[in-house]
């Protein structure tokens, strides 16, 4: 009895894993319905980003066949491209090479701005968007609480031979929380995306950028963890959000980061013989806290981009990128700019997990 239960079972197992072997197949058929397996034509591909203070900057393509591995683009160099603001033509765009057309134009809040491109190979398209007016930061909180502290050692040789151990400083891991009050625009549906940069300025005049990682557990992401054109995080990448859980009200938006501060005890510093030792580059540093205004089309790229991107391609259908190009495929979208600057220590370092 106990053999031939197992093989039962074996049977049972067997022809279980064919029926699943014959659903995913069925699945993987109803996905490719519409691929009747010739190459297709390409499409003019037509992608901006418009932002006040900055001249209209369009970029030209021509898509390409899935199945091909090549992940280059093919630019298009010969299109018409205008510039439409308030359905009054504004201007022509000049061709600058590596398929870029740049206008005379900067945009305003409210302007609403339409893309239409053609050329001889590909009949016109076009995509339209709305500047939006930016958001009022009221303040910004901050607190912050100690992770763990180490000491920094340096070994040295002694003058009456064997080894010396000097404790230099020490090393803080801390975690550092905000919390971003603003003001939703009211009487009209948002759209945002949270960015966070650190600017450090040198002592030659320099200033120079960089991403500032982060973790949220904000009800309006839903589920992220830290990652890094997009300062990426996981589940929700572009730490785009909408003003569903909040319209028209005030919102404390919270976000947070880990990261090292470097204390270094200046009386054993200066004993140390090492000219290479310099503590006193970069002068200044600053965290830039920005919450965009982002047009519709810009939200719903972001979270299309994302969802394609973490889909099991196994079990899953693949998530079609949003476009709003008609004709042709492409974004047009838009932002405005909120910024709101801290202070931070110098000895301050992002620590990266």
């Amino acid at each position: 009895m106990p053999i031939n239960f197992k093989i039962k079972m074996k049977t049972m197992n067997i022809h279980l894993a064919v029926l699943m072997l014959i659903s995913l197949l069925a699945v993987s058929c109803e996905n490719e319905i519409k691929f009747n397996g010739e190459e297709t034509s390409p499409l003019l591909v037509v992608n901006s980003f418009f932002t006040p203070d900055s001249l209209v900057k369009v970029h030209v393509s021509k898509s390409k066949f899935f199945l091909k591995d090549d992940s280059s683009f093919d630019v298009v160099n010969n299109a018409v491209v205008n510039l439409w603001i308030n359905d009054v033509k504004i201007e022509k765009l000049k061709s600058i090479g590596e398929g870029y057309y740049l206008g005379t134009y900067m945009p305003s809040v409210n302007n609403r701005i339409r893309i239409t491109a053609e050329n001889t190979d590909f009949s016109q398209v076009s995509g339209t968007t709305e500047i939006i007016r930016p958001v009022n930061i009221l303040s910004v909180d901050t607190t912050s609480r100690m992770l763990e502290s180490t000491p920094i050692t340096i070994v040295s040789s002694k003058p009456t031979g064997g080894l010396k151990i000097d404790t230099i400083g020490k090393i803080n891991t801390k975690q550092l929380n905000f919390k971003v009050n603003f003001m939703d625009l009211p009487n009209v549906k948002n759209f945002y995306r949270l960015m966070v940069t650190v600017r450090q300025y040198f002592a030659d005049g320099t200033n120079k950028d960089a991403p500032f990682y982060f973790y949220s557990e904000d009800l309006v992401f839903g589920k992220n963890s830290e990652r890094g054109i997009f300062n990426e995080g996981s589940n929700n990448d572009y730490f785009v959000f909408t003003d569903e859980l909040f319209e028209s009200k005030k919102y404390g938006l919270k976000f947070y980061s880990n990261f090292y501060e470097y204390i270094y005890f200046n009386e054993v510093v200066n004993r140390i013989d090492n000219p290479k030792f310099d503590f006193n580059t970069p002068i200044k540093s600053e965290l830039h806290i920005n919450i965009q205004s982002i047009s519709k089309s810009y939200f719903m790229f972001a979270k299309s981009r994302v969802a394609n991107l973490t889909v099991n391609e196994f079990f899953s259908e693949p998530v079609q990128i949003y476009s709003n190009v008609i004709g042709g495929i492409g974004i047009i979208g838009s932002y405005t700019n909120s910024l709101y600057s801290i202070d931070i220590p110098l000895t301050v370092e992002q620590k990266y997990y």
